[in-house]
């Protein structure tokens, strides 16, 4: 996505929640959160499980619903996970979820609007280009994920 993980997160799987279990305890808010680290994609997948729910930023709501469509063997040779495809650029963290988004397209796409002066300074940039993909910035994150899984859970080879 382009966020920067700064934010608490959920995946709803079924009637399970996996994310980042409250320090004082697995349950919170009435809701027993299990470990997101304990569960792989591919775990899933053999449950026969091909769709769920992510939600980021408990604040902005941004839900995500993720189906899989399909599965292929792995590619030799190739360092996974890679990035396919891409369709846009992702909104900036915490610009208000998804009607805060809209709102910030609106402003800092138009000089002329009422918050666009306000918009300009909290983004750091006088425009948004809804298309852009920062490739550096989408290789590194994914060079992290492929050096944390060489290495194994929580750091163990």
């Amino acid at each position: 996505m382009g966020w920067y993980d700064m934010h608490l997160h959920d995946f709803k799987v079924g009637d399970k929640t996996y994310g980042v279990p409250d320090l004082d305890g697995p349950i919170s808010f009435g809701i027993r959160t299990y470990d997101d680290r304990n569960i792989k994609l591919e775990k899933l997948i053999e449950r026969g499980v091909t769709a769920f729910t992510y939600i980021y930023d408990f604040g902005d709501d941004w839900t995500h619903d993720v189906q899989v469509m399909r599965t292929l063997a792995p590619e030799e040779g190739v360092d996974y996970p890679v990035l396919l495809e891409w369709s846009g650029a992702c909104p900036p963290e915490d610009v208000g979820g998804p009607p805060g988004y809209a709102d910030f397209l609106e402003a800092i796409n138009d000089p002329e609007h009422e918050a666009h002066e306000d918009v300009v300074a909290w983004n750091g940039e006088v425009s948004f280009d809804t298309q852009f993909l920062d490739m550096d910035a989408v290789n590194a994150m994914l060079s992290r994920i492929r050096a944390s899984r060489r290495k194994g859970p929580r750091g163990g080879k």
